[in-house]
């Protein structure tokens, strides 16, 4: 029997992660191009990067972005996807931790060097994600200008969104949203991203109920799923073990490989998610394999 495709995400950083206990996070613009290269390398299908300044922080700067997206395109085959939360702050004079206004966000979606595609939290949310960088709890508020804007706009151009779900009610709201725009929840060009992060999916066993309630909401949808912490490749092999078509590995929200050691580089990540996948039949995505299984050039018009 053929291995069956899976599209394998390197999320390489995050909007908060810094280096830490031996793992080496990417931050400037070549560790970024030489991590996408090696990670390339070791079977990953699509880039997914925050962008960050000349100090290491999270920056919405679409100039970042283009220059980000040129050289990756130009040095890798990999499909890119860029952030829709960009990662929270902290207010130097008050010390609170905040998220950027709409109006930064929504400037992604229109960079100069398009990405392949999107992606959109769905709804608002207490944050708190320890192992992604982010140890302090802030509202990370998600306006329905927001999703609005990012249906209409990625939608329109014919691309497509990966929504993040972290938990049933934005499984309602975003079919809600989509009602609005006559989009049909049973397409199969909408992707669902259902993580195991503290203040989203605490667990397996709640990830079961919503990936059960997406299925029955989204029959056709584009899965897939990632792990916090040591929790990461517990996230994988579980993805796999259930067909999803992707799976999302990374320091974004994890630093660590399958026994709970530290990585010292994303793409060691990459190589153990490859060495599951290939347990349970499947091997990493071509590009252009990834294109068709995210229905990347068969989107809305």
């Amino acid at each position: 029997m053929a291995e069956k495709p899976v599209v394998i995400v390197a999320a390489v950083n995050g909007g908060a992660q810094q280096s830490r206990d031996g793992a080496i996070v990417p931050v400037t613009l070549d560790e970024i191009i030489e991590e996408a290269v090696r990670c390339e390398a070791a079977g990953a299908t699509v880039l997914h990067f925050h962008g960050r300044d000349a100090e290491g922080r999270n920056t919405g700067d679409p100039a970042v972005y283009n220059e980000i997206i040129r050289r990756a395109r130009k040095e890798t085959d990999l499909l890119i996807q860029t952030t829709n939360g960009i990662g929270y702050r902290v207010d130097p004079k008050t010390g609170e931790h905040f998220f950027p206004p709409d109006e930064e966000r929504l400037a992604l979606l229109n960079l100069k060097e398009t990405p392949d595609y999107y992606g959109a939290m769905t709804v608002s949310i207490d944050f708190y994600d320890p192992d992604g960088g982010f140890p302090e709890e802030a509202s990370f508020r998600n306006s329905g200008r927001f999703l609005q804007e990012t249906l209409r706009t990625v939608y329109g151009r014919g691309s497509t969104i990966e929504f993040e779900i972290p938990h049933v009610s934005a499984l309602h709201r975003l079919h809600r949203y989509l009602a609005e725009e006559g989009i049909d929840p049973a397409s199969p060009y909408i992707a669902l991203l259902m993580p195991i992060i503290p203040s989203f999916v605490p667990n397996h066993r709640t990830f079961l109920y919503l990936q059960d309630e997406a299925q029955r909401m989204y029959p056709n949808a584009i899965r897939n799923h990632c792990g916090g912490g040591t929790e990461a490749f517990e996230a994988v092999t579980l993805a796999l073990a259930l067909g999803f078509e992707c799976v999302r590995v990374g320091f974004e929200q994890s630093i660590h490989l399958a026994d709970g050691s530290v990585a010292r580089h994303n793409h060691q990540q990459v190589e153990q998610a490859v060495q599951i996948a290939r347990t349970f039949g499947r091997r990493p995505a071509t590009p252009e394999e990834a294109v068709k299984i995210l229905q990347l050039d068969r989107g809305p018009k």
